[in-house]
This record gives C-alpha cells, structure tokens and sequence, in this order.
C-alpha cells in the first residue's frame, strides 16, 4: 500500500512538474538554417533564438537567402559565429533597427545580440566592414510579422540633454510598461521656437531601446524639447517633454512632462532648413518667395474673378438694353 501510495505522488508530482514549466522547446529547419526556437506557453510572445554561421562563402556556408522570422514583440537573440578559413574579419548589422555586432574574428569568434522586435517588416542583416567574401553576407533577412489582437503600451523618457559646443545631444528610450527596451521604433524629436513645435529629425532605437540626435543650435536659450515615438502595430504612442535651461555653469535638464498621445507641435510643427543644409539666411529668403508668390496666386485669383463679374455686368447691362 505504501508503494502504491508513493507511486501515485511521484506521477502527482511529475504532473505538477509539467503544468508549471512554461517552456517548449523545437528545432525548425528554415532557408537552410537550423532554428532552436524557444515558446513561452500562454504567453503573448516569444523568445527567438538563432544561431547564424559566418564564413566568406555567406551566411550559414551558402551565399543563398537566409531568412529569420519572428513576430513582433518577440524577444529575438542572434549569435553570429566566425567560421572562415581565411583570416578576415567581419561586422554584421540589421538595417532599420540600428543594431550591429561587434567584429567577429579569429580571436572574437563570436558575438551575440539581443533585441525586441519592435518594427514590422523586412530588414537587411549583412557584413558592413570590407571583408573577404562581403559580396556573400548581402543576402540574409530579418523579417517581422505584425502580432495580432495585441497592444503595448510605451514608455518614452529623455535620458539625458547635453549642449556641445552650439551642437545639443538628446538621448531618449522607449520601453513597454514592464522596462523592456524595445529595438527598431523610429522616435520623432521636437524643439520649442516662436512659431511653435518644430520638427528637427528621427532615429531608430537600439538594442538598448535608445535613439540619439545631435541638433546644431543657432544660440542658447531656453528650449522645450520632446521626443515623440508615434506608435508601430503593437506598440502604442507616447512621448516624453524636457526643458531645456541655460545657466552660468552649464545646462539644467528639467523634466516637465510624460507619456502621453498627442504628438509635439501637432498639426503646426515645422521642419528645420538647416538640417539640409541651408542657412538661416537662405530659409528667410526662401520663406519670403514663398509668401510673395501665394499673394502673387491670391491677386491672379482675385483679379480673374473681378473680370467675370465684370463681363457678367456688362453682359445684363446689353440684354436691358437690347
């Protein structure tokens, strides 16, 4: 009896054992790869991990397509191996998420990277550093499929303003609700000016969540800065606002606001000219022109529309008379 009784909890316990893991594991061969996927069960998403080979004949020994699906919000880990008989070096990246290895040789034969796939689409992974072979690591694909049915929520900070030089240096993160730093979202940055908001460029956010931008300033001053990430597929919006404030020691960093939905300037916020090269001078000359030839268009509308009624006059003054 009692070894029956010991039987039963031991196949309890086993039972037990199995409803609480929440992992699974399976080995998916793809485009020539070999995937070892692991699932979180019950859970939104997924942990994927890939293991990719890198030698001068291509990714994986083979100059052919590569591909490495996953769906949006998955935690994706990539770990690219050095497997050349010839003594090169190579740097792979992921276009459009701003996230590289470092140099894999035959000292550092391996480097890992770590990312939430936060943007959907296609994306380029190759060897960005000339290298023996380079014309082969052109042709591997990280592809991200929209997730259905789910929304995150963002968290958008400012984690630092520093002005150098005339030049000012904003770093901001994004991250879901839990702290999660989400890789690929283009964050959108804005500066206060007299006629409101403007819009003064984009990045993409890294494997750590953050996007940089380095702005040239045409004089210190006190500056409302924000950083706005629209919202992607499962990723909703929000923004983060500074203030900037000059001081005798330095810059003072003051946060004035948080997350919220509405982006920066609205439909009023502007670009800035000299991000593109022209000067302040040329945009108000530009500028000028602009407004010259809208009244120039606003007068030629005006003038055609007195010369219609003008006919249409003439024309009823010659029926009375007739």
């Amino acid at each position: 009896m009692i070894r029956y009784r010991a039987l039963i909890l031991f196949l309890l316990a086993l039972m037990g054992f199995s409803a609480v893991s929440s992992y699974a594991t399976a080995i998916d061969s793809h485009s020539e790869s070999v995937r070892i996927t692991t699932s979180r069960i019950n859970q939104d998403f997924a942990s994927k991990i890939f293991t990719v080979m890198v030698s001068s004949q291509g990714f994986n020994g083979s100059s052919n397509t590569l591909n490495l699906e996953v769906s949006q919000g998955d935690q994706v880990e990539i770990t690219f191996i050095y497997d050349s008989t010839v003594n090169t070096a190579h740097q792979i990246q992921i276009e459009g998420y701003n996230i590289k290895t470092s140099i894999i040789d035959k000292k550092n034969t391996a480097s890992k990277i770590q990312f939430v796939a936060g943007q959907v689409g296609t994306f380029l992974i190759h060897c960005i550093i000339p290298c023996v072979g380079m014309e082969n690591l052109q042709n591997a694909w990280l592809i991200v499929q929209q997730s259905a049915g789910i929304a995150i929520g963002t968290m958008v900070s400012l984690r630092n303003l520093n002005v150098t030089g005339s030049e000012l240096n904003i770093v901001a993160r994004v991250t879901d609700r839990a702290g999660n730093p989400i890789g690929g979202l283009l964050v959108n940055f804005y500066v206060s000016t007299d006629f409101g908001m403007m819009n003064i460029g984009n990045n993409v956010t890294d494997t750590d969540g953050v996007a940089r931008f380095d702005y040239p300033l045409a004089s210190i001053r006190n500056m409302t800065v924000q950083a706005f990430f629209p919202g992607s597929g499962i990723y909703q919006s929000g923004n983060a606002t500074a203030l900037l404030t000059p001081s005798n020691s330095g810059t003072i960093l003051v946060l004035v606001g948080g997350q919220t939905n509405n982006p920066p300037g609205g439909e009023g916020s502007f670009f800035d000219t000299r991000l593109v090269g022209v000067s302040p001078e040329v945009s108000v000359i530009l500028a000028t022109l602009v407004v010259v030839a809208v009244l120039c268009v606003w007068s030629t509308y005006a003038y055609v529309i007195s010369l219609v009624l003008k006919i249409k006059r003439e024309s009823s003054k010659n029926k009375r008379g007739s």
